[in-house]
């Protein structure tokens, strides 16, 4: 038996089985453990990394100096496209895009593969950013 699932007025979709069998009365982790989904909060962080990639590598026409700017230092821990952090005297700026990723950016493994933006995706699916959620 099929289920359809409306995705706007007069639109109909045929829902997967997987979906229209899960427990109404679940938690939302319930059923993203259910379906093998990240949660909301990973996915933006994703997002969010592969933007700041966009932007550091100039993928997209963004001025890189109007977010970022790279560390001078040449000696690094982990990767060597580290940016520096300016300092952020208000709560609006710290939560600003250019501020927030920063510490995750920096924090990336040595073992990210930075040479296309598809590998620097499947390096970033692999990490694990679970210290920086909330």
């Amino acid at each position: 038996m099929k289920r359809f699932g409306k995705i706007r007025f007069g639109m109909y979709r045929v829902l997967p089985s997987r979906i229209w069998r899960l427990p109404v009365c679940g938690t939302q982790c319930k059923r993203l453990k259910t379906l093998d989904l990240p949660s909301l909060e990973l996915r933006r962080l994703y997002a969010d990394l592969l933007w700041c990639y966009k932007i550091v590598f100039r993928v997209v026409d963004v001025t890189h100096d109007d977010f970022f700017q790279l560390c001078s230092t040449s000696i690094t821990r982990s990767h060597m496209y580290k940016l520096y952090k300016p300092r952020c005297t208000n709560s609006k700026r710290s939560h600003f895009f250019a501020c927030s990723i920063i510490n995750v950016w920096n924090g990336l493994p040595l073992s990210t593969d930075f040479s296309s933006l598809n590998a620097f995706k499947r390096s970033i699916f692999k990490t694990d950013l679970s210290e920086y959620l909330i």
